[in-house]
């Protein structure tokens, strides 16, 4: 299930809001909305607040939150092969082979956590019946799937890359702060 906001991209520096169906990226005086970039000429950069914030952990705290707020941002261990090499399909980490114990791939089981990205909604493949997550990556075009690239899926459920064991961070914009930003992208098309 994909949350109704329209989420474009995952930049790790910069500031995102979530406004009123669009996500809405300010990244130096750099705006992406909808897939249109548009530079604003300025030399001041704007602080943003919050009305709300919060952290949730877990596969049911992390779709509740999705679907009450939106994308949320969540901390995995990167270090994972299966994560650095993705070009689709859908990350998991199954038992070894080799191991007669059942314990899941080390590899995948790292408990730390050392990257940030962002969990836009879930879903269950057709074919395997596997749970996962959507999440949106920040390595670039080159990496994941989807048109743009930067897209994954995640197996949702069994803590891959220790996702659901790590704390996910939610935030509501400051009522304000969203209405000077829109004002402020009205002006920018003036020009």
């Amino acid at each position: 299930m994909f949350n109704p906001i329209n989420a474009i991209s995952a930049i790790g520096k910069g500031l995102a809001h979530l406004l009123h169906g669009n996500f809405i990226i300010k990244y130096f005086n750099l705006i992406v909305i909808n897939s249109h970039y548009i530079y604003i000429f300025s030399d001041r950069y704007d602080l943003y607040g919050v009305d709300e914030f919060g952290v949730v952990t877990g596969e049911f705290e992390m779709m509740s939150e999705i679907y009450a707020r939106g994308p949320i941002a969540c901390l995995l261990n990167s270090d994972s092969v299966s994560f650095n090499n993705y070009h689709g399909g859908i990350i998991s980490c199954p038992k070894r082979s080799n191991n007669t114990d059942g314990h899941i791939n080390p590899e995948c089981n790292n408990p730390l956590t050392d990257h940030v990205i962002v969990i836009l909604g879930w879903g269950i493949d057709k074919e395997t019946g596997m749970k996962f997550w959507v999440g949106k990556n920040s390595y670039g075009t080159q990496w994941g799937e989807g048109s743009g690239g930067g897209w994954f899926r995640l197996e949702r459920g069994s803590n891959t890359l220790n996702l659901e064991s790590s704390r996910c961070a939610w935030a509501v914009p400051a009522k304000e702060d969203v209405e000077r930003a829109i004002n402020q992208f009205d002006e920018s098309l003036a020009l």
